[in-house]
């Protein structure tokens, strides 16, 4: 380009002609595991046990290696976003101590929007026993879920999807009248 263009008087601060060598990223596709959360979750220690029992099993960690890496703390969801953000930025750190990964919260507020998102969504199912009513359980069946099988007491992922799904139909048939 410079027998063309010309030459550069002072190269000091000139963009390089001869950019870095870019560190190649794997193109593995990453081992993601969904964990089965309870129905109903209760505050006492026996119940926060299992709740932490439930995740050991899921995970296959061996009991002692997994309590040598959980940090139980209490928050509510913005706490818990603002954690995660500090958790990215720290994120991969070569210092197992660094790392903000072995904190674990225990989800009091998630629980209840568990069962706030499940009475919204049994609110607007309706009555699928009375073919006249217009529930969101007539969209649903339409697309292929039998009304049966949309509300997951143990799939938080799979509830919110036919909520966002029985939210995509007419606004008016979801009050189920």
């Amino acid at each position: 380009m410079e027998e063309y263009v010309g030459f550069a008087s002072n190269k000091e601060g000139a963009i390089s002609t001869n950019p870095p060598v870019l560190e190649q990223i794997l193109a593995e596709i990453p081992t993601i595991f969904m964990l089965r959360l309870r129905d109903k979750f209760d505050n006492s220690s026996e119940g926060i046990g299992q709740v932490l029992e439930s995740i050991q099993q899921q995970t296959g960690i061996t009991p002692s290696k997994f309590t040598s890496w959980l940090q139980p703390m209490d928050g509510d969801l913005a706490t818990i976003q603002n954690f995660n953000a500090l958790r990215d930025l720290q994120y991969p750190s070569s210092y197992p101590e660094h790392s903000l990964d072995t904190i674990i919260f225990q989800l009091g507020g998630a629980h209840t929007l568990w069962n706030i998102a499940q009475e919204i969504l049994t609110e607007h199912l309706g009555d699928p026993s009375n073919k006249s009513n217009l529930g969101v359980w007539k969209y649903l069946e339409s697309l292929g879920i039998p009304h049966k099988k949309v509300i997951q007491k143990k799939d938080f992922t799979l509830m919110l999807q036919q909520i966002e799904k029985g939210s995509d139909e007419n606004p008016q048939q979801q009050v189920g009248h």
